[in-house]
Order: structure tokens, then C-alpha cells, then sequence
């Protein structure tokens, strides 16, 4: 498995957070060096402040300077004149509207503001090059978690990732090691490279390889690597603090031993989530907060709000490229948890749906509705559903989501009395917590608005909320629809010097 001879790209995505900014892109460049990979370094800042712009521009100077690295700083003007060029070169000024939702969102819905945004000037400073992209609350500290096993896993099934939530970080350090390899040669290694030259560099390791049958199709496609991920240790990054009543791996027991210590971890836990070997899997499931992301081909869009826009992007990649395989490294990133606001007891008796959870729902509904094309047009028909079904009366829009929420309902349920049953109901206070949840979601789930995504409810009447929820879903069905021609246009722009990283700040 041969290093890609492209000039692999690395962005960093930022906002509003100087001091971890500062810290995360020192790492990178830091790492670049020691390492003496050639490598561009973009870092991408949403950032509206003026002072914190100022600073963010001084960070990169500074960092330029003390270690000789390439870096381009893309900020918000940087984004603006990237749009003017790129409506001129198209000759095309709808898709002005679509690209600047990419960019910045739309402001009726700042509520919902995500790194998706920032995500998409990165995929556009990117485009036709393989790219690593680290979020500014990492830094290249890596941990494995020991005993991880040195076998390689070629699956459809959902990853085998180690989830595990603790009160600190001592319970963390028990668990894990400092993995001391090259992680970002692993991801340099493995993003692009093909599935037989993964089995054949494994297989000279002296790796065992699980191979599912099923995926005799993948093997003779031998489609590259779209989307490499790193494993995730430190601060939490889910935004529902239910994920922990289903745990089940080596480290549940550890979690689950003190009431005292679990009390505590429901609400400001330090968590992992962590690959047990090294998996290629068919599956959608992406954290991207440390991932990358072979873009020599069209990837799509992130949706420029929502905070888990991650998972939405996972499920549009692997509909677009339904015989690729996504990496899963065996090795975990530290994400810094200062700064993560605890959960609070209302948000253990919130079980209705969220804007997240109910976009990804309806995408990947109207996805298996869609039979395998060309990514363009994969993204096209998906957008046209998502703007048709925005177009659709109040009473046909709930009654839809009505029933994507009840199917979601009952799968979550069984899941968690499986696990009730797997583990006799022990120990009893997770037992507990758990019964009570499915009480909590079944109960709410009668409710009319449950499948309204309360953000909406929090500003708006129910009716109200539907519209503009319909609205948001509308604004991203144009951008995918436009994508391709934006993409196309953009590959032109970067060759020339003219894109997102050959017209930033140098």
C-alpha cells in the first residue's frame, strides 16, 4: 500500500476559538515537520468577529513563520469573492444563491448553527485532491485503546467501535496507551488506496482479514477509499445524552461499576469511541472531527446547519458511492472537553425528535427510495424529493414524519430491551434510566409534535415550525441539486489559482 503521490491537503476547520485554534493547527505543523511530509495546510474560519478574525490571521502568520510550513488562511471575505469568480466562471447566477447557503447558512436559522458551512469550503478548497480535516478542538495527541486487535475487518455491518463514557480522565488512561506509530501516514496511507492493496499490504503484515462473503461484489469493484475516520477520546461530541443506556462492548463494565461515577458521566462525560481493529466497512456511520476524505471525485455537500451534519454527509456519500468502503482506524484523537456545557436533567426528559435525527431519517428514506446512479444525478433526485417534499401540504408533511418517527421509536425500543435482556437487567440503576427512557419515548411519541424537531418548537407555533423546518429542507435540496455544476466550476477555479486555497489570505 504505496503513500498517494498527490500533494495530499490538510484543513482546519475553525470558529470562534482562538486559543484551541492556536494550539490544534501548532500540532499540525509541528507534525508536518518532524515528519517531513509535503503537505498544504487550509484553515477554514467562520469566525464573524472582527478581533477574533484578526487573531486567527495572526495565528497562521505566526505558525507560517516558526516552522516553514504552507499554510492558507480562508475566512469569510475569502469565501465571498470565491463566490463572485465562481458566478462568472459558470455563467450560471442561480447557483449563486445555492453556494452561498453553503457557505454561511441562512440566517433564519443561525439557531442551528454547525461547522457544516465551514465543512463545505473545504470540500471546495479541496476539490479534485485528497484531504485530511482536523476540527480546532484536536490536537494530534493519538490513544488506542489496549488489546486493540491487529486484524483487518471487511464488512457491511455497522463498525465494531468501542463506545465508552467515563467521570474523568484517570478512568480513560487506564484504558488506553499513546499509539506511537505514524497515525497521519496511516490516514495518508489508507485514504484513496484500494481494497486489494489494503488486503495485500495486510496480508504481508501477517494481519488476519474477516472478509464477508456478501461483499464479493466490493472486492471485484475495488473501489478506492472515499472516507478515511479516526476514533474520537475526550470531551463528548453527541448532542443526545441517551447514547450511554446503550453501551455494550469490553468496557461496559468499567462504566457501569459505580452508581456515583455513572451519575456523573450521564451528564459531563469523558468519552471514546474507538475502533477495535482496523474495519473497512460498507456502512455510513462518520464522526468528522477527525477524518479525510478522498475528494478526486465529486463528494457532496454538508447541510451548512445542525450540529450532527456529519452523520447526514456519511449517508449522501454512501448513496453516491454505494461500492465504496469507508476506513475506520484503530486508533483515537483527543477532543478537548473544556468548554462542553454539561447536560441537564430536562435533557434526559426530552426524548422527542431533534432537527438532526429527523433530516437524517427523511434522507435515508428518500435515499433507498433511489436506485443506483451517477453521483450527480444521485444528488439531483434527492434534491428534487427534498424540494417536492417541502412542497407538500402541512397535513401529508406530518403524516410522513409521523411515520419516520414511530418506525424510529419502535427500533430504539428494541434495541434497548435487547440489551435489558443481554444483561438481566444489571446493574439496576442503568436498568432503570433505561426503562424509563423507553417510557419517556413511547409516551412522548402519542404526542403530536414529537416528530417536529424542537429547535423549531422552541421559536415557533407547531404549524410554524413546520414551515420553516420545510424551508431549511428546500434551501438544501437546491444546493444538491446545484452541486454538480458548483463542483465542476470550482475544479476549474482551483487549476487556475483562482479557488478557495489559491486565493486566500497567503
Amino acid at each position: 500500500m504505496s503513500m498517494k503521490k498527490d500533494k495530499l491537503a490538510i484543513t482546519s476547520i475553525t470558529c470562534n476559538r482562538p486559543a484551541l485554534f492556536s494550539k490544534s493547527l501548532s500540532g499540525i505543523a509541528e507534525t508536518l515537520t518532524s515528519n517531513e511530509i509535503d503537505s498544504e495546510i487550509i484553515a477554514c474560519d467562520d469566525s464573524l468577529d472582527g478581533y477574533v478574525k484578526a487573531q486567527n490571521k495572526e495565528i497562521v502568520k505566526n505558525i507560517r513563520q516558526e516552522h516553514k510550513v504552507d499554510i492558507k488562511y480562508c475566512g469569510n471575505e475569502e469565501k465571498e469573492r470565491f463566490i463572485q469568480a465562481l458566478k462568472v466562471d459558470a455563467g450560471n447566477a442561480k447557483i449563486a444563491d445555492p453556494l452561498e447557503f453553503a457557505f454561511f447558512g441562512d440566517k433564519a436559522f443561525e439557531f442551528l448553527k454547525g461547522p457544516g458551512a465551514n465543512r463545505n469550503a473545504s470540500l471546495l478548497a479541496c476539490v479534485g485532491r485528497r484531504f485530511i480535516s482536523f476540527d480546532d478542538d484536536t490536537d494530534l495527541r493519538f490513544f488506542s485503546k489496549q488489546k486493540t486487535e491487529g486484524s483487518l475487518e471487511i464488512s457491511t455491518k455497522k463498525p465494531d467501535l468501542e463506545f465508552a463514557a467515563f467521570a474523568g480522565w484517570k478512568q480513560i488512561e487506564k484504558v488506553t496507551t499513546p499509539f506511537t506509530e505514524d497515525a497521519l501516514g496511516w490516514l495518508n496511507k489508507v485514504l484513496g488506496a484500494a481494497p486489494s492493496e489494503i488486503i495485500s499490504e495486510c496480508q504481508q503484515q501477517g494481519r488476519p482479514i474477516l472478509f464477508e462473503k456478501k461483499l464479493d461484489s466490493a472486492r471485484q469493484e475495488n473501489a478506492p477509499v472515499k472516507v478515511v475516520m479516526a476514533g474520537i477520546c475526550g470531551g463528548r461530541w453527541y448532542s443526545r445524552p441517551f447514547g450511554i443506556y446503550f453501551a455494550d462492548g469490553a468496557l461496559r463494565k468499567l462504566m457501569f461499576r459505580k452508581k456515583r461515577d455513572y451519575e456523573h458521566t450521564k451528564c459531563d462525560p469523558i468519552a471514546i469511541m474507538h475502533a477495535q481493529r482496523f474495519i473497512l466497512s460498507s456502512h455510513q456511520l462518520l464522526i468528522s472531527t477527525a477524518f479525510g476524505v478522498d475528494a478526486r471525485e465529486m463528494v457532496p455537500p454538508f447541510i451548512p446547519h445542525i450540529r450532527n451534519q456529519d452523520t447526514i454527509w456519511g449517508m449522501l456519500m454512501k448513496l453516491c458511492y454505494r461500492g465504496s468502503l469507508t476506513a475506520h482506524l484503530p486508533f483515537a484523537i483527543y477532543h478537548d472537553s473544556s468548554g462542553k456545557t454539561p447536560f441537564q436533567e430536562e435533557d434526559f426528559t426530552r426524548a422527542t425528535a431533534d432537527t438532526g435525527l429527523m433530516t437524517s431519517l427523511i434522507i435515508g428514506d428518500m435515499g433507498r427510495r433511489i436506485n443506483k446512479v451517477a453521483p450527480e444525478k444521485m444528488l439531483q433526485r434527492l434534491g428534487n424529493s427534498l424540494i417536492s417534499f417541502s412542497c407538500l401540504s402541512h397535513g401529508e408533511w406530518a403524516a410522513y414524519l409521523r411515520s419516520l418517527w414511530l418506525m424510529h421509536v419502535g427500533t430504539t425500543c428494541i434495541e434497548l430491551e435487547k440489551l435489558l435482556e443481554k444483561y438481566k437487567g444489571k446493574p439496576s440503576f442503568w436498568a432503570k434510566d433505561a426503562q424509563e427512557f423507553m417510557d419517556t419515548i413511547r409516551g412522548q411519541a402519542l404526542e403530536s409534535s414529537s416528530y417536529i424537531p424542537r429547535e423549531f418548537l422552541s421559536y415557533w407555533s407547531e404549524k410554524e415550525a413546520g414551515v420553516r423546518y420545510r424551508d431549511l429542507l428546500y434551501k438544501y435540496g437546491e444546493l444538491l441539486v446545484a452541486w454538480p455544476l458548483i463542483w465542476e466550476s470550482a475544479q476549474k477555479l482551483n487549476a487556475e489559482g483562482r479557488g478557495l486555497s489559491g486565493g486566500g489570505t497567503q
